[in-house]
């Protein structure tokens, strides 16, 4: 019986080994399995893979919650809200900008309108952040997003002496694109918080009808090259 009960024991304690090693995070299902941890440069190979689209539809809802609506197709690139309408066309730099409350609209050849406001940027990162000294490059973690694998990055801001500033980005490791974004800021009262913005995008849908030049039959009209 002795024999019996050290036996019993000695299971116990190898089941009690074996479950410790099942549940350790060695033995964990993890995405880093299959994601090494990417250096700068090749985080920004990845962005400009990602930047390197140009057909997609990006959606994404502003601070107030108004989705906006951009589209890129070649070097035509349009941006829609609730209220206005921009179209861009990147080889001439001709820009047109339309108020549909107030039925005007402001038309430039030389891209006065808005200058970099309209890029091929997925609106969560710049590829200027990565050479940037202004700006500290950190690799945070693997992580998924809507079910995509992703990479997480962080930007800080080193010369800010009021707060630090710091933004992240979720970047889909197939695509290069930039899903997700948290920045932070400070509010009116002086106080930090944090903006999350969720992009959702769908590649190679664009069509040629779409982007055509807006017809401003019906707005007042003005010419911003000659002002």
């Amino acid at each position: 019986m002795k024999g019996i009960a050290i036996l019993l024991i000695i299971i116990v304690i190898l089941g009690g080994v074996l479950a410790f090693k099942i549940m350790s995070p060695n033995n964990a299902t993890d995405i880093s399995e299959n994601i090494k941890q990417m250096s700068k440069q090749e985080v920004l190979q990845l962005v400009e893979k990602g930047l390197s689209n140009d057909n997609y539809i990006l959606k994404y809802n502003d601070d107030e919650g108004k989705e906006t609506v951009k589209k890129v197709k070649g070097d035509i690139i349009t941006v829609k809200t609730a209220d206005m309408y921009m179209w861009q066309k990147l080889t001439t730099n001709e820009q047109i900008s339309i108020n549909y409350d107030r039925k005007v609209a402001l038309v430039s050849k030389k891209g006065t309108l808005f200058g970099s406001l309209l890029s091929k940027s997925y609106g969560g990162i710049s590829t200027e952040l990565f050479t940037n000294p202004k700006y500290e490059f950190a690799y945070i973690e693997e992580n998924t997003h809507k079910g995509n694998k992703c990479i997480v990055i962080q930007f800080k801001w080193k010369e800010e002496k009021s707060y630090e500033a710091i933004s992240k980005s979720w970047i889909d490791i197939n695509t290069g694109i930039v899903v997700k974004t948290e920045a932070e800021r400070l509010s009116e009262d002086g106080n930090k918080e944090l903006v999350t913005r969720e992009t959702d995008i769908q590649l190679n849908v664009v069509t040629d009808e779409e982007m055509k030049k807006p017809d401003l039959s019906g707005y007042q009209v003005t010419d911003m090259d000659t002002i």
